[in-house]
């Protein structure tokens, strides 16, 4: 009967926060603290004389979420997008995160007199900005900001985990008296996860393109299980599992998976149901008792660390790479801290139980709940004070689920009564910036040849610089392996389902728009059309 209510609970409580997720998805409220409320108002006042209590569990729960995190974060990048902006956030995500944590660790321990190895910890554990809150608040409010600040951000909050986790690790080593080369430990750690993050995600991409697996859910499987592969050798191994996860992320999604949309809203789904659980559970182990007695202090180094430590050290990464000072000013408060933070928290909890890091665990806690809550809502009114606000472009395109634009787009006509083009053959017509990729006749395609003749009612699918009118029309992708049916053929060999078409082929980092006599390579991507 326990399992029963247990199972009961755990299920009405996610169906609550998705609700409430719902109707606050309109506004700039990070919902993500719902869950951190709902576990304290549970812990605290539901269920009487409730003391939880396991904090390994909890440890272990944590880090499970955060290698979906950041394996979510490294998918969704966009390489391409982000590229003109890795020097920088990369900087912002190893040398900010360094700054941060030495700047907010001094301060800590001059102005509360706390032993300098131990505020050094707690600033490593609280290093890190959180990746799913900056990008919940940048989809939300549709938030495109100018000169590719929205990248900056996305590539600096999904990759300063691992320096954070790392930096956390070589203190409570220190604390701990264990002998430690940190130059070594250092190397092993980058090096190992660039290693097995990229090989694990070769040989799974290799997997899914050279055995049809039957089912996009399979594929899923298979990533699932690379990924917690991955995971585990790279920290077996001395590595840094995150980095490693994070990299696996990046190289998947920014290489051609078949229904690719798919596996990332897989992935972003799991991901959001493990910080539901985990911001539940986190909420059920701190009480409110000790928040009140502590809050005071976590007031004042949250406003050290948002308004001192983030800046100065945004300011040494930002400056050499010119920003600009509005950018700079938004990057530094935009500096959300989230899960990860509270994570390395309970990693150093479990590590080192003492009363100062139990002391620790309650202030970060409090920090990262206000950083979410107030920073969270200025995020946006911010980026329209600065003026950074980018309406030209959609901030979507920054990740990877987003369709990208193609050089090539498609514009759908009718051919009306008093249409010139009526009875004359394709051969006959000359546009000077479209082409005729595909006939729809009588609920019919057509592949266009020199000799087909336009008819009254048919409706042409012309491929330009202009957007398609989607309506009954949907396209997909279709990679080409060397045994696919299409490979290896000219468009005029290949039988076509009666409502299917070939409307473009991107070959590398070509765009073509093909004709009969095209011949269609393995590793071409054919987008088809299906009226």
């Amino acid at each position: 009967m326990q399992m029963y209510l247990i199972m009961g609970s755990i299920a009405i409580i996610v169906i609550l926060c998705l609700i409430l997720n719902k109707v606050t998805e309109k506004t700039s409220f990070p919902t993500i603290i719902l869950f951190l409320f709902i576990g304290i108002i549970i812990g605290n006042y539901v269920i009487p004389n409730f003391e939880y209590r396991n904090y390994s569990l909890t440890n272990n729960i944590c880090n499970i979420a955060l290698v979906f995190t950041i394996f979510s974060g490294g998918l969704s990048c966009n390489y391409s997008i982000s590229k003109p902006v890795i020097p920088t956030a990369s900087c912002l995500a190893t040398l900010g995160v360094f700054f941060t944590t030495i700047i907010f660790g001094f301060l800590f321990h001059i102005i509360f007199k706390i032993d300098l190895i131990y505020t050094l910890l707690l600033a490593a554990t609280i290093g890190s900005t959180d990746a799913t809150t900056v990008f919940n608040i940048l989809r939300k409010n549709k938030l495109n900001l100018k000169d590719n600040t929205a990248s900056i951000l996305e590539v600096e909050s999904g990759a300063n985990d691992p320096m954070a986790y790392t930096l956390t690790m070589i203190f409570i080593a220190l604390i701990k008296g264990t002998n430690i080369n940190i130059p070594q430990f250092l190397l092993l750690q980058f090096l190992i996860a660039i290693i097995f993050g990229f090989l694990f995600a070769y040989l799974v991409l290799h997997l899914i393109r050279k055995i049809d697996f039957g089912s996009e859910s399979i594929n899923v499987i298979l990533i699932l299980s690379f990924l917690l592969l991955t995971y585990s050798v790279t920290n077996i191994t001395s590595g840094n599992g995150y980095l490693a996860v994070y990299l696996f992320g990046i190289y998947l999604g920014n290489n051609y998976i078949k229904d690719k949309n798919y596996i990332i809203k897989f992935f972003d789904s799991i991901t959001n149901l493990v910080l539901i659980f985990v911001f539940f559970i986190l909420g059920l182990v701190v009480h409110i008792e000790n928040m009140s007695i502590y809050f005071p202090r976590a007031i004042i180094l949250y406003l050290i660390l948002t308004f001192v430590a983030r800046p100065i050290a945004c300011a040494l990464v930002c400056f050499p790479f010119k920003c600009s000072i509005e950018q700079f000013l938004f990057i530094s408060f935009a500096g959300l801290r989230g899960a990860s933070s509270i994570c390395f928290a309970m990693l150093a909890l479990v590590s080192l139980d003492n009363a100062i890091i139990q002391l620790f665990f309650v202030v970060v806690f409090m920090i990262v709940l206000i950083s979410i809550l107030f920073q969270g809502l200025l995020l946006a009114p911010l980026a329209r004070k600065l003026k950074l606000m980018d309406n030209s472009v959609d901030v979507l395109q920054t990740f990877n689920d987003y369709q990208e634009n193609s050089d090539i787009g498609f514009i759908k006509m009718k051919v009306k009564e008093d249409n010139i083009l009526i009875g004359k053959m394709l051969k006959e017509i000359h546009f000077s910036s479209v082409r005729i990729a595909m006939i729809i006749r009588d609920n019919m395609s057509l592949v266009p040849k020199g000799k087909t003749v336009i008819n009254f009612g048919d409706i042409l699918i012309l491929s330009g610089d202009k957007f398609i009118n989607k309506d009954n029309i949907s396209f997909k992708e279709v990679y080409m392996t060397p045994t696919h049916e299409y490979c290896n053929k000219t468009i005029t060999d290949i039988h076509f389902k009666t409502n299917e078409s070939i409307v473009m082929i991107k070959r590398e980092k070509e765009t073509i728009v093909p004709f009969g006599d095209f011949f269609i390579k393995p590793n071409d991507i054919l987008v088809l059309a299906t009226f």
